[in-house]
């Protein structure tokens, strides 16, 4: 999120994103579950293009590239979702949501999903953040997700998951691809996802180990990234595996949800975004 970051220092680190886990949390009010018919959500995405130089205005080749892997790994679909351990093979979900292009505008008006606008802000950052929704105004936000490609202080990322006046995605230009899985890890936040270590206080009995409050991912210290890690890899005692190949951490061997991850983000849809439709 392009606003501080609220949990300890010890946990502050920022890698690659910049959502605060304690906006989630003040927003992750969602009622007794809702009937979940199963079927599988199509969220129409716009993409908001602000360019400075030639380099931020990003080709319509990465944009498509970025829904593929957006329909990838929310519908477990991705290559290497045969990767998953098997320590937690159980645990292993599908959130079933699909990404498309959004074809029309809420007036009726017909677009191709991809708006550009030329900036005359070099460098976006938490400060100006809101200039990001001035010179592009989010679109019908119960209705579609929301994406800004800018060019952010440090090159980093961020999500606002449902605010009164914010509610979408930032992507730094040079992680606008199908490659990094920045624009996954950053829909995951948009959905009411934490990062997998950053929630409430130390677990009881484990020094420094947190959690996101789902009960399928493991208690952890700290965030992972930068490396492929050896697996298992244990650090909040012996039954407890480091799930860094979970979307919500910052690995660069991520590729997948868990089942409770995949649950609460239809639930968020079904709660607080009802007009994204759904497909057979």
């Amino acid at each position: 999120m392009l606003i501080l970051v609220l949990f300890s220092q010890a946990f502050a680190q920022i890698d690659e994103c910049d959502t605060s886990d304690a906006l989630i949390t003040k927003n992750d009010n969602l009622k007794q579950d809702v009937p979940d018919h199963g079927r599988t959500f199509q969220v129409p995405v716009i993409f908001h293009v602000l360019w400075n130089i030639n380099a931020e205005n990003i080709a319509d080749s990465n944009i498509q590239a970025m829904i593929t892997s957006l329909n990838a790994d929310f519908m477990s679909l991705n290559a290497d979702y045969g990767s998953v351990p098997e320590v937690f093979t159980n645990a292993a979900g599908n959130p079933n949501i699909s990404f498309v292009l959004a074809d029309t505008l809420p007036d009726g008006k017909p677009t191709n999903g991809i708006m550009r606008t030329k900036t005359g802000i070099k460098i976006f950052s938490g400060a100006s953040a809101h200039a990001m929704f001035k010179e592009s105004k989010i679109i019908a936000p119960d209705r579609y997700l929301n994406v800004y490609i800018v060019d952010y202080k440090k090159g980093v990322n961020g999500a606002y998951p449902g605010t009164s006046k914010k509610d979408g995605i930032i992507v730094d230009y040079t992680k606008a691809d199908g490659v990094s899985r920045t624009i996954t890890h950053e829909t995951g936040h948009w959905l009411n996802l934490r990062h997998i270590w950053a929630y409430s206080n130390p677990v009881r009995g484990y020094k420094n180990c947190r959690n996101d409050d789902l009960n399928d991912t493991p208690i952890t210290k700290k965030h992972y990234s930068g490396k492929t890690y050896p697996n298992p890899l244990y650090e909040c005692g012996k039954k407890n595996a480091v799930m860094f190949m979970n979307f919500m951490d910052y690995g660069n061997d991520r590729y997948f949800f868990t089942n409770h991850q995949a649950h609460k983000t239809r639930q968020t849809i079904l709660q607080k975004k009802p007009l994204i439709p759904t497909i057979q």
